[in-house]
């Protein structure tokens, strides 16, 4: 199954290098919420962490800056 739209607006702030607050408040969701949407996400796609997230965009396996 694939990412929810908000899920996916998740993705996109951690790629622009947001924080998880800064996230929360671009997003206008609570701490709580966020941390929620991202064990879906890091479920989902079968990664661990924020790392493994710029691993599996960036073909290259390092995130752009």
């Amino acid at each position: 199954k694939g990412l929810s739209p908000q899920e996916a607006l998740v993705v996109t702030e951690f790629l622009n290098g947001s924080s998880h607050e800064e996230t929360a408040r671009q997003l206008r969701i609570a701490q709580a919420v966020l941390e929620e949407h991202l064990a879906r996400i890091y479920s989902k796609l079968g990664i661990n962490d924020r790392y493994g997230l710029a691993q599996l965009i960036s073909p290259s396996g390092v995130a752009a800056s």
